[in-house]
């Protein structure tokens, strides 16, 4: 799904409820101008994000938490269904770790047998991507 930015000048001179109609962007977030740049910023960073994660998975450059390994085994799922959650996912929240300031992001996608699941992951300082955990949805 892609999404189409105008310039925040120009947005700001087009009602809101007419910005709602034209499907500019996705709505149901969407409550006023400070929400909507916001909500643009976010999705922008979240499009960077998913794209840098999605080429990690493309070019094996990942690793597994033990946890991860232990809930991936528990829930009956394979390293094939979350690599396919992080390409056909999206990311649906950012989470900041308190010990270590580092971002990490909740991907749900769907498995090879087309159920849902979720993969915590993150990009290390080295660069990897680590899945931190994973679940049935």
């Amino acid at each position: 799904q892609g999404y189409n930015f105008l310039p925040l000048r120009l947005v700001t001179q087009i009602p809101l409820a007419r910005l709602c109609q034209s499907r500019l962007v996705y709505f149901s977030k969407v409550t006023s101008f400070h929400s909507l740049r916001y909500f643009v910023l976010e999705n922008t960073v979240f499009e960077r994000i998913l794209t840098e994660i999605r080429d990690k998975i493309r070019l094996r450059q990942y690793i597994m938490t033990a946890h991860s390994e232990e809930e991936m085994n528990d829930d009956e799922l394979s390293i094939f269904d979350l690599e396919r959650c992080v390409l056909t996912g999206e990311i649906v929240e950012r989470q900041k770790d308190k010990e270590t300031g580092e971002w990490k992001y909740l991907v749900e996608g769907q498995s090879v047998t087309n159920g849902k699941i979720m993969a915590v992951v993150k990009i290390s300082p080295t660069g990897k991507l680590v899945f931190i955990t994973t679940y049935r949805l």
